[in-house]
């Protein structure tokens, strides 16, 4: 028996199918899901309005600090009498500092490139063997985690000069290239993970050429040597998921879809409608109805249907509302996944969601308050070290307790340890 789609959605009958039941269940959460995401954009934008003055504030000056923090570590690097391991630990401090100030949008963007070159001048560039290689293959995984460390930090700094470069041909502009900035960030990201993939394949790789073959030619008890992997027509579940998929692109190409998206052009679209206030309203929802076709979203595409259209009466048999309650769990994975999207838009959305974002407004204002205290605490402290930091005598203890730290030893890990061995 057809379904008549829009009285599935606001009036269902009383006996109700297993199928309809689970469309309506999955339509409601996806509502639901839709909902949620609109008012957390909504929410974070009213926020961040609100509190944009305390986070500027607040980061003009970790940055002054930091910078003044930063000409102080550079001073020292220039001082022969650090051992190795201090101008090791010194370089990656130095390393932390430029982290911040490069993804800070109240950064002196000139005073930062000359820091960047009076670093360059004192260190030089990396030599292209600055490792050992132990040959004790006991230790090769811990020397490939340490060599990752380092590569992981020569990349981030010449990551560092390509953002300042990017920031500078912005001409300081921030604030009007927020997009093309966190767009920027998030490449070199994805960029800084596939080299940091690609190079700890290759360390890996050496390390196995070097050691012995896991199974010689003659080897009797090689556990693979009977396996046969299992080919795709030999998996149901694949050709189910054909299937299902042949279901999906059969519903979204079909006439009753077509139709929809027809009648929706129909009212929607904007060369038809001859108050201009309204037109530019229609231009945004059939850009909204173009975008919910293309990308298969049935939830915007029948929602704007039955809001838009009057007496919308598109049906569907068994089959067509199976696969579309395929389609919805698609697009409620999709849905899920756009609450982070929301959350990290922008580097300063991701802020004002870690920092100050609350259901209420009462708890809204206690984070400001805990921000307040928090940022004044830490612009205290920071100023204190700048001060501090006056000798060497200062530095070292201070490059001691940092290596102390990276360099701490987990007492479970070495209860691990024992109880591996004795496995």
């Amino acid at each position: 028996m057809p379904i008549i789609l829009s009285q599935a959605i606001n009036n269902p009958p009383k006996k109700q199918s297993a199928k309809l039941k689970r469309f309506r269940k999955l339509w409601a959460q996806a509502e639901k899901l839709e909902q949620s995401n609109m008012q957390l954009q909504q929410r974070l934008g009213e926020i961040a309005i609100e509190v944009e003055p305390i986070m500027a504030q607040a980061e003009q000056a970790m940055c002054a600090n930091t910078h003044d923090l930063l000409d102080k570590k550079l001073k020292f690097l220039k001082m022969k009498s650090l051992a190795q391991w201090q101008r090791r630990e010194l370089f990656e401090w130095i390393g932390d500092s430029l982290t911040f100030l490069n993804h800070s949008e109240y950064t002196d963007q000139n005073r930062l490139e000359q820091q960047i070159q009076r670093m360059d001048d004192i260190v030089g560039p990396p030599p292209e063997d600055d490792y050992d290689y132990p040959d004790d293959e006991d230790d090769r995984a811990i020397d490939i985690e340490a060599i990752l460390v380092h590569f992981e930090k020569d990349f981030g700094l010449e990551q560092a000069h390509q953002r300042a470069e990017f920031i500078k041909q912005q001409q300081g502009d921030l604030f009007g290239h927020e997009e093309a900035l966190a767009e920027f960030d998030r490449h070199q990201a994805e960029e800084k993970a596939a080299a940091l993939k690609s190079f700890k394949e290759q360390l890996e790789a050496e390390v196995n050429f070097d050691g012995a073959d896991i199974f010689d030619e003659d080897d009797d008890l090689d556990p693979f040597a009977d396996f046969e992997p299992q080919g795709p027509e030999q998996d149901p579940g694949l050709e189910r998921e054909k299937q299902d998929k042949a279901d999906l692109r059969k519903l979204l190409d079909g006439a009753n879809v077509k139709k929809l998206f027809q009648q929706l052009a129909k009212v929607l679209h904007p060369d038809r409608e001859p108050d201009k206030a309204v037109q530019a309203q229609k231009q945004v929802l059939m850009a909204q109805a173009i975008k919910a076709r293309d990308e298969g979203d049935i939830l915007s595409l029948f929602s704007l249907h039955n809001t838009h259209v009057p007496g919308s009466e598109l049906e569907f048999d068994n089959s067509q509302l199976a696969a579309l309650c395929q389609l919805l769990e698609e697009q409620i994975e999709k849905l899920k996944q756009a609450k982070s999207d929301v959350i990290m838009d922008t580097p300063k959305q991701a802020r004002v969601y870690e920092f100050f974002y609350a259901a209420s407004d009462k708890k809204v204002n206690k984070n400001i308050a805990d921000y307040k205290k928090m940022s004044q605490a830490d612009i205290e402290n920071l100023n204190d070290l700048v001060k501090y930091l006056s000798s060497l005598k200062h530095l070292k203890p201070l490059l001691e307790e940092r290596y102390d730290m990276s360099h701490a030893v987990n007492p479970m890990d070495v209860f691990d340890d024992i109880f591996d061995h004795r496995l």
